[in-house]
């Protein structure tokens, strides 16, 4: 298949693209185009894609040294028809100019060679010649999964004539000739600097910058962006220097500029001539340079061109002129310059506004000029922006936001520095109040300056609060003496004239703080209605005409006149806000009802300032609550209504419970005071408020939540002023307010508002506790208070059976109130007074209390909820008493207080076993009961068994016959395990006591008996205790051998005490040490229980370790080869036995650890404690391991043996072969070291091989 391409003017053949396997493996095709020749991605043979190094296609390898041949080959005949191509080309064109012209002939063509006859098939497949393929071997061929890719197979080389890829040579070469030239330039320009005077050195480095600058055009010429971009900055910071170095030597007379000057037009010709290269070489970075040092050196310019003195007016210059070059930098076109420029004039329009306001110090009205200078210079900046399209951005939106900011500072600022503090007060707000008022008109507009207009308006309005703000902060200082006015206790004069602000000399701004914010709410309203939102933000001039009424009532002249412009404010405010009108403006409701609130406290509060006020404002106060609560539904929406109704309600109860607490103040400040108890505010607190409670009770249609509102505090009133009643000094019938809450309390006990019951229920039996105190204290004996609350604590509960609903919150309530008053009640008694209760009365008087209260959910005893366990204190309280009657009685012996609790216990035991049916068959609860009274009678005595011989022998010989007694006693009895409660009650009383006099006596306790008596009593008795267990069967069986193990660890703690007091140490520990092995050996030999088992097997080796490292560490046995070797006997022992029994056991477990004991310390003991009979047995016990390990076969004793025989001749060999070392040279001893490396080295395999075998064998021993 043939077609006409205009490229090569012929017929050309299209390449074959048949992809299917070859029918021979010689297959070969002619390409379609003859820059497939030399195509590394494609086969030379049948120009199929390449994925490896064969072609997948007919088989042919690249990877062999006639490829390189092959490719060079493709070239030669690429290039060749390339040739043949452009011959026909030409030919064509010369027959198309003769056909036109008609007079020229065609130049006739030489005769080519005559071409062998072609074979009749296919052109794109025409077999061509070609020579036999190169054999190949397979073990040459890669990995085909690792080949690399197609365009990684390259050729070789590429022959002259072509135009190849550069290679890495030729970078290479060219990189270190830029190198080496970059070196020479540098070393010639250091022999000029060394040579050459300052101003030739200048001039090198200027010529060197323009030279930098010159070559990264020749590099972005060449194609080389990145390295062009890098080389041009080199060249900026050598131009910046190069400004440095003419300043800093004061060249060609530079000396004579200002510096700031000569600075600011420095870097404006360097960034001129940066400009330049950035237009000439299309560099980028010199650009980015000339837009960064444009502005700055346009403010240094600036700057310098100001007098010395006005740093102020320098900077605002600089900062003018920065402005102007941003501005000026808007016409450049690139986009990155342009914003860079932009940056530094938006820095230096922030500079020039921050300094304006100390700019012209010299001019009347200065700092106003130069402010609108700079809202001038903000304008050009955002006009330059604008001269495109008129968008919104950033950019703009800032410039729009700082003109604005300038503009409204200028005649603020200027009114704070030219006029009076009492004129500029007001006058800078509200001049700035005007500029945003024309600012807000410039958004009618529309567009993007409307956008603009509004950004900039609110930056306007921002600086006219700023602007109030002096004048919001003086209205506090105005207040300053009202504070103290209504502190004063009634005794400020109402109509007596006052001097807000005085005392700080700020009296002259009294009117400015009232008509600033007055202002202000003038300039919103007008500002909101040309923006039209006046209406969604009705609230802004709202807040800020109540806030220049709260500056007139702080700065009116007398209290009287405060006092009547606050309440006015909060009336007109609560009326307001209940007009529909007002109503309907957002946010407008909340602002009269945060300044009407705000004005009736303050109102409130001062109203105690003088005798004349209190009388009528508080009632006014109190009446614009209630009237607040009236149009609460009007005023607020649904939601907010249900909070703020209460609200108002608990604000007027509030204030009538206070009244009430300040009444006797005022009184006698008018002199006529209350008599007692009445002229105590506290009585009528708690009086005012128990009455309160009842109020509601009386008005059942009262809403729920004005009820709560009532209630609530004065409850809290009731009990708080009680409480306080209570603490301070008696006074006549201080008792009433707590009886009053009672009754009043109790008229809720069965409400249907669940808070308030459960807050009676809580309350009235504290009330009840107070009332009851009050009463004794004031008619009864002496301690009168503590018996009062204990009667009371047991009247409430008795009353909670018969009043209190079936209400489980309720019970939790009113309990844990009796609770309370019963604690305090015992809290009393232990106060250290003369007319304090006796104790034991009013444990006595509380002790059915807890089984009152655990009544009220049912049976106390035999009933299922878990309140039934407060039953417990009353057997509590009950011992309680006694034991507080016996200390006042001086009965000293531990068991006189003992006894009786543990016959409670027994008694309240018995009687649950007796009401309540075991449900399953272990009855925890009365098995704990038990327990407890075997503990509180057996452990007290044992604990202090260890200074009387005759206590020890009583217990000695009752748990004797209690664990006797026990084995005839039925195992289990209704659920619980008495067999096991009397014989381990009486075990622990017979090892508890030997335990503690035998430890008292080895720790130096006067005795005429040995130490080990009574624990080898108590041991026998474990023993036979622990064998009768076993021989009838007794469940748990494991509590014999447990029983036995503590008997035995407890018998050696009285021997260890007396070791370690160093009381004949030697023979107690070989006794103990072998006893301790013998049974160790015994339960390896025997699985009789108890002795057999794994509980007394680890036991006893714990029993090692316990009495084996405090005898080793505390160095009264010496040798300590008497406690090591019995251990390490007992240990191989029962391994050895252990061994014989299980043929599957190794030897490490079973005699490792033996062997450690029997001769690591002694082996330690080399160094620490040589001594001759010791070194030998070690040597001899060692050799004696590795000989029974070698002949029974056995690992543990071979390599433990081995290792201490190795490591104890080392030791014992160590000083020779020191003084041999010392005597030898040290380089002999590398010269050894060295031919030993070599031998092994030339053995190695040998070495390794009987290494290996050394290890097999040693791991198949046993």
């Amino acid at each position: 298949m043939r077609t006409e391409d205009p490229a090569f003017g012929a017929c050309q053949s299209e390449r074959m693209t048949d992809q299917s396997p070859p029918s021979a493996p010689d297959l070969r095709r002619w390409p379609s185009d003859p820059a497939h020749l030399v195509d590394a991605t494609l086969c030379p043979a049948c120009f199929s894609p390449l994925h490896r190094v064969g072609c997948d296609v007919c088989g042919l390898r690249l990877d062999v040294p006639a490829a390189a041949e092959l490719f060079a080959a493709g070239v030669r005949v690429r290039d060749a028809e390339r040739e043949r191509q452009a011959v026909i080309g030409s030919m064509r064109a010369a027959q198309a100019r003769a056909e036109v012209d008609g007079r020229q002939p065609i130049p006739a063509a030489p005769t080519p060679p005559p071409l062998p006859p072609v074979a009749p098939e296919s052109v794109a497949s025409v077999p061509v010649p070609m020579p036999a393929p190169v054999p190949v071997p397979v073990t040459s061929a890669p990995d085909r999964g690792s080949s690399p890719p197609p365009e990684a197979i390259t050729p070789p080389h590429a022959p002259a004539g072509t135009r190849p890829r550069r290679s890495g040579v030729q970078v290479l070469l060219l990189t270190l000739g830029v190198v080496l030239l970059s070196v020479a330039a540098i070393v010639f320009l250091l022999v000029a600097y060394l040579v050459a005077t300052l101003e030739v050195r200048s001039v090198i480095t200027a010529a060197a910058s323009v030279l930098v600058l010159a070559l990264a055009w020749v590099l972005r010429a060449r194609g080389l962006g990145g390295t062009a971009e890098g080389v041009a900055a080199v060249a900026v910071v050598l131009l910046v220097l190069d400004v440095w170095i003419v300043r800093a030597n004061e060249l060609f007379g530079t000396e004579r500029l200002d510096e700031l000057g000569y600075w600011g037009g420095a870097l404006l010709v360097v960034s001129a001539i940066l400009a330049a290269a950035r237009w000439v070489s299309r560099v980028r970075v010199p650009g980015f340079a000339a837009a960064a040092l444009a502005p700055v050196g346009a403010f240094l310019l600036g700057f310098g061109a100001s007098p010395d003195d006005e740093v102020g007016t320098a900077a605002w210059l600089g900062g003018l002129a920065a402005v102007v070059a941003g501005a000026i930098g808007q016409f450049v076109r690139p986009t990155v310059e342009r914003t860079i420029m932009l940056a530094g004039g938006f820095g230096g329009g922030a500079i020039a506004l921050v300094a304006a306001s100390w700019a012209l110090p010299t001019i009347s009205w200065g700092a106003t000029c130069a402010l609108l200078a700079s809202s001038a210079s903000w304008v050009a900046l955002l006009l330059a922006r604008w001269r495109d399209a008129r968008t919104t951005d950033a950019w703009t939106l800032g410039a729009a936001v700082a003109a604005s900011v300038a503009a409204a500072l200028a005649p603020a600022i200027g009114a704070a520095f030219e006029l009076d503090r009492g004129e500029a007060i007001w006058i800078a707000p509200a001049s700035a109040a005007g500029v945003a008022v024309v600012v807000a008109a410039l958004t009618r507009a529309g567009g993007s300056p409307g956008r603009h207009a509004m950004a900039a308006f609110v930056a306007a309005a921002v600086v006219a609060a700023a602007a109030a703000l002096p004048a919001i902060l003086v209205v506090p200082a105005l207040a300053a003496d009202l504070p103290a006015a209504a502190m004063a206790g009634w005794r400020a004069d109402a109509t007596a004239p006052r001097s807000p602000g005085e005392l700080l000399g700020l009296d002259e701004l009294r009117l400015g703080a009232v008509i600033a914010p007055l202002a202000l709410a003038v300039g919103a309203v007008i500002a909101l209605g040309l923006l039209r939102r006046l209406r969604p933000l009705a609230a802004v001039p709202t807040a800020l005409a109540l806030t220049g009424a709260g500056a007139a009532a702080v700065a009116a002249p007398t209290l009287l006149a405060v006092m009547g412009i606050l309440l006015g404010v909060a009336i007109v405010a609560l009326v307001a806000a209940a007009l529909p009108a007002v109503r309907s403006l957002p946010g407008v409701t909340a602002v009269l009802a945060v300044f009407g609130v705000t004005s009736a406290a303050t109102a409130w509060a001062l109203s105690h300032a003088s005798v004349d006020l209190w009388w009528w404002a508080v009632p006014v106060v109190v009446a614009a609550a209630l009237g607040g609560r009236a149009l609460a539904s009007r005023v607020w929406s649904d939601p907010t209504s249900a909070v703020a109704a209460p609200l108002h309600t608990v604000a007027a109860t509030a204030m009538v419970i206070l009244a009430a607490f300040a009444l006797p103040g005022w009184a006698i400040v008018a002199e006529t005071p209350f008599p007692e108890p009445w002229r105590s505010g506290v009585f009528l607190l708690a009086l005012t408020g128990s009455v309160l409670v009842a109020v509601p009770a009386a008005f059942p249609r009262m809403p729920r939540t004005d009820r709560l509102a009532i209630v609530v505090p004065s409850f809290a009133a009731g009990l708080g002023g009680s409480i306080l009643l209570a603490a301070m000094p008696p006074m006549p019938l201080d008792w009433i307010p707590a009886a009053v809450l009672v009754g009043s309390g109790a008229a809720w006990i069965r409400s249907d508002l669940m808070p308030i019951r459960h807050a009676a229920a809580a309350i009235v039996p504290v009330s009840m506790g107070f009332a009851g105190a009050g009463l004794m204290t004031a008619y009864g004996p002496t301690g009168g208070a503590g018996y009062g609350m204990a009667a009371a604590a047991l009247l409430a509960a008795v009353l909670a059976l018969v009043v209190v609903p079936h209400d489980q919150t309720t019970h939790w309530a009113w309990s844990g109130a009796v609770g309370l008053v019963a604690l305090i009640a015992l809290i009393s008694t232990m106060v250290p007074r003369t007319d304090a209760a006796e104790p034991w009365i009013v444990l006595l008087v509380l002790a059915p209390v807890p089984i009152l209260i655990a009544a009220l959910d049912g049976d106390p005893i035999g009933g299922a909820s878990p309140t039934r366990h407060l039953s417990w204190l009353t057997l509590v309280l009950a011992i309680g008493s006694v034991w507080a009657w016996i200390g006042e009685q001086d009965v000293r012996e531990v068991e006189s207080y003992t006894l009786p609790l543990a016959g409670a216990l027994l008694a309240a035991g018995a009687l649950i076993m007796w009401r309540r049916a075991s449900v399953d068959g272990t009855a925890a609860g009365r098995s704990a009961v038990l327990a407890s009274a075997a503990a509180v009678a057996v452990l007290p005595s044992v604990a202090t068994a260890g200074d009387s011989e005759l206590r020890v022998l009583v217990l000695v010989s009752s748990g004797t016959v209690a664990v006797l007694a026990g084995f005839f006693l039925p195992e289990r009895f209704r659920g619980v395990p008495v067999r096991m409660l009397t014989v381990g009650t009486g075990w622990v009383a017979v090892t508890g006591a030997a335990l503690v006099r035998g430890t008292a006596v080895a720790l130096g306790e006067p005795s005429r008996l040995i130490i080990e008596f009574w624990p080898l009593i108590a041991l026998a008795v474990g023993l036979a205790a622990a064998v009768a267990w076993v021989r009838t069967q007794s469940r748990p069986a494991v509590a014999a051998e447990w029983a036995f193990v503590a008997s035995v660890i407890a018998a050696c703690v009285p021997t260890l005490a007396a070791i370690l007091e160093d009381r004949h140490a030697l023979i107690r520990a070989a006794v103990m040490m072998s006893a301790l092995a013998v049974l160790h050996i015994a339960n390896a030999a025997s699985d009789a229980r108890p002795i057999g088992g794994p509980v007394v097997r680890w036991s006893s080796v714990g029993a090692f370790v316990v009495t084996g490292m405090p005898a080793l560490t505390a160095g009264t046995v010496d040798p300590f080869d008497v406690v090591t070797v019995p251990i390490a006997i007992g240990l191989i022992s029962a391994g050895s036995l252990a061994l014989r029994r299980d043929r599957t056991l190794g030897s490490w477990p079973a005699l490792g650890p033996g062997l450690a004991v029997l001769l690591v310390p002694a082996l330690v003991a080399d160094w620490t404690e040589p001594e001759l009979w010791r070194l030998v047995a070690l040597g001899v016990v060692s050799a004696a391991a590795v000989a029974v390990g070698a002949a029974l076969r056995l690992q543990a004793p071979l390599l433990v043996g081995g290792a201490v025989l190795l490591v104890h001749g080392i030791v014992q060999l160590w000083p020779y072969l020191s003084a041999f070392y010392e005597d030898v040279w040290w380089w002999l001893w590398l010269g050894i070291a060295g031919a030993l490396l070599i031998a092994i080295a030339a053995t190695y395999e040998r070495q390794v091989r009987l290494a290996r075998s050394a290890i097999r064998t040693i791991a198949a021993l046993r």
